[in-house]
C-alpha cells in the first residue's frame, strides 16, 4: 500500500509539472524566454523533457532537442534540427554556409548569431507559440567552462527584441550553474521549476516504510527469540536514514517507469 501511495503523489506531482512547463510554453504573452527545470540526480529530469519533446513535436512547436556532449557543435546541432522543420529557415541556412562553409568549426557566439539568429530574421513572428529548444542535461557537457558560456550566449540572444524561441534547459543545480543565472543580466529571463522536493518527499515516505518495517520484524513473535539479545533500537536511527538516503534514486527510477507504463499525457 505504502508503494501505490508514493506512486500516485509521485504522479500526481509529474503532471502538475508537466502541466506548469507547456502552460508556460503555450503562455505568448510570457517575458520569460528560458525555463530551468532543476532538481537532483534522479528526481525525473530527463523523463520530464522528454515528455514536453514527445508532445511539443506532436503539436509541431519542437524546434530542436540537442545533444549536449558536444560544446562545439551545439548551435550547428540546433540550426540543422531547425532546417529539417522548416523549409524557409533551410533555405536562408544553406545560403549563410555556402558564404563560409567552415562556420561550424567557428567559435560558438559566431556559430550562435550566423548559424541560428541570422537565418531566424526570415521567420514569421506571428506565431502565438514559439518554437522550442530543449536542452535536457547541460551540467553533462564536458566542461563547466563551456555550460556556463552556453547560458550566457542563450541569454543574450533571448534577451534581444523579436527573438523567436523559447528554452527549456533541463539540469542539476549545480554551483556555477545556479550562480550564473542568479546574475543580474539574466534574472528577468528565465522562470526556475524545481523537482528537488520530489527527491525530499520520496526521502520522507521510504523513512517512513523503513522504520515500519524493521519495528514489525523486531516486534514479531517468529523473531523473538533471535531479537531478543538486540539493543534498541534497531536499526540506529542514522543506519535508517543512510538506507532511505542510498535507496531514494533507485526508488524514483522505479516510480518513473511505472507512470510511463500508464501512459498517461497532458492535455
Amino acid at each position: 500500500m505504502a508503494f501505490y501511495a508514493v506512486f500516485y503523489h509521485f504522479l500526481s506531482t509529474r503532471i502538475k509539472v508537466l502541466d506548469a512547463i507547456m502552460s508556460w510554453i503555450r503562455n505568448g504573452d510570457r517575458i520569460t524566454k528560458i525555463l530551468w527545470l532543476n532538481g537532483p540526480a534522479g528526481a525525473g529530469k530527463s523523463a520530464i523533457a522528454q515528455t514536453i519533446c514527445e508532445m511539443s513535436a506532436q503539436s509541431g512547436h519542437l524546434a530542436a532537442n540537442p545533444m549536449r556532449n558536444s560544446p562545439a557543435h551545439f548551435f550547428s546541432t540546433i540550426a540543422y534540427q531547425l532546417a529539417i522543420r522548416s523549409t524557409e529557415f533551410k533555405i536562408h541556412l544553406e545560403k549563410i554556409v555556402e558564404q563560409d562553409p567552415l562556420i561550424s568549426t567557428k567559435a560558438m557566439d559566431i556559430q550562435l548569431q550566423k548559424l541560428l539568429l541570422l537565418p531566424s530574421e526570415h521567420l514569421g513572428n506571428g506565431e502565438p507559440i514559439p518554437p522550442l529548444v530543449v536542452i535536457d542535461g547541460l551540467d553533462e557537457c564536458i566542461n563547466e567552462n563551456k555550460q556556463v558560456r552556453i547560458l550566457q550566449l542563450i541569454s543574450n540572444a533571448a534577451s534581444i527584441q523579436g527573438f523567436p524561441f523559447c528554452f527549456l534547459i533541463a539540469s542539476r543545480p549545480e554551483r556555477h550553474i545556479s550562480t550564473e543565472f542568479q546574475k543580474e543580466y539574466i534574472s528577468q529571463l528565465f522562470h526556475q521549476i524545481s523537482l528537488a522536493n520530489i527527491i525530499d518527499d520520496a526521502r520522507r515516505d521510504i523513512l517512513l516504510v523503513l522504520e515500519c518495517g524493521f519495528l514489525e520484524i523486531l516486534e514479531n513473535p517468529i523473531h523473538r527469540d533471535s531479537m531478543h539479545h538486540i539493543t534498541r533500537p534497531w536499526p540506529s536511527q542514522d543506519i535508517i536514514e543512510d538506507l532511505a538516503s542510498r535507496a531514494v534514486g533507485n526508488f524514483l527510477t522505479r516510480l518513473q517507469r511505472a507512470v510511463v507504463a500508464t501512459g498517461i499525457t497532458i492535455r
